[in-house]
C-alpha cells in the first residue's frame, strides 16, 4: 500500500527531486563542482557557465540538456534505416 501511495505521489510531482537537488546545490557555501553530463554536453565549459549563470542556472541547463539529448536519442532509435 505504501509503495503505491509513494509511486502515485512521485507521478503527480515528477520534478520534485530534481528541483530539490538544484536548490540544495545552489545553497552550498562553496561552489560545487559542475555536474557530470553525458557525451557531447561534457565538452562544454561548465565552469564558465557557473560563473555566468550561477550554480542553479547551470544545473538547470545541464538537466535540460540531458532531457533533450535523451529525447533525441529515443527519436533516432525509432527511425528505420533507408533500405536502398
Amino acid at each position: 500500500m505504501r509503495r503505491r501511495t509513494q509511486a502515485a505521489w512521485v507521478a503527480r510531482n515528477p520534478g520534485y527531486f530534481r528541483g530539490r537537488w538544484i536548490e540544495e546545490r545552489g545553497a552550498r557555501e562553496r561552489r560545487p563542482a559542475p555536474q557530470r553530463v553525458p557525451g557531447p554536453l561534457a565538452r562544454l565549459p561548465w565552469d564558465i557557465a557557473q560563473d555566468e549563470f550561477g550554480v542553479k542556472g547551470t544545473d538547470f541547463i545541464g538537466l535540460m540538456g540531458k532531457v533533450i539529448l535523451g529525447a533525441v536519442q529515443d527519436e533516432r532509435t525509432g527511425q528505420m534505416p533507408d533500405p536502398k
